[in-house]
């Protein structure tokens, strides 16, 4: 079980760090996301899929908005272990999304590949689509926003369905 969850953590927040600037490798969401796939199938229970989902996402977001602890020390005044610690809450409340969509997943036992990629893909849309609507409105590091400079990847499906139809194809 630890293993697994290291592999979470580890595939989360590669593909945060490596999918967005300043590195920008549009095709990293792809391992990151076949990886967390790999692992909610392998989930034995529906908790199981929903605590990989939430280790994904919680070190996505440390991963990617580390700059919130900037903005919150260094330009809010507040002080240095304060904002760290607000942030990694901040980070642990958005990783219930992933969380959802991991025990979503998990949940539904998708046997067939086909399907599975489906209801996957369709539960992690869903979770940033109420990532960016309900609460906080923090769209940010949308899986799909992360293929709009891409030449080979979904960028034409991006000015037709959006960044959460983008995320939807990745």
């Amino acid at each position: 079980m630890l293993v697994s969850l290291l592999t979470a953590a580890l595939a989360g927040s590669l593909t945060a760090y490596l999918s967005f600037a300043p590195i920008g490798w549009w095709w990293a969401p792809y391992f990151g996301f076949a990886v967390l796939a790999a692992l909610i199938t392998r989930a034995p229970t529906v908790k199981r899929g929903a605590l990989t989902g939430f280790i994904f996402g919680l070190a996505y977001f440390l991963a990617g908005v580390a700059w919130v602890r900037v903005s919150m020390n260094e330009f809010g005044g507040m002080p240095l272990g304060l904002a760290w610690f607000s942030a990694f809450l901040f980070c642990a409340y958005l990783a219930l999304y992933p969380m959802l969509a991991g025990a979503f997943t998990a949940w539904a036992q998708p046997k067939n590949p086909w399907f599975f990629a489906f209801v996957f893909a369709s539960a992690w849309t869903f979770a940033e689509y109420l990532r960016a609507h309900l609460f906080t409105g923090f769209e940010w590091l949308s899986v799909g926003a992360s293929q709009t400079g891409a030449e080979l990847s979904f960028q034409p499906f991006v000015s037709i369905f959006g960044s959460i139809g983008a995320s939807w194809l990745c």
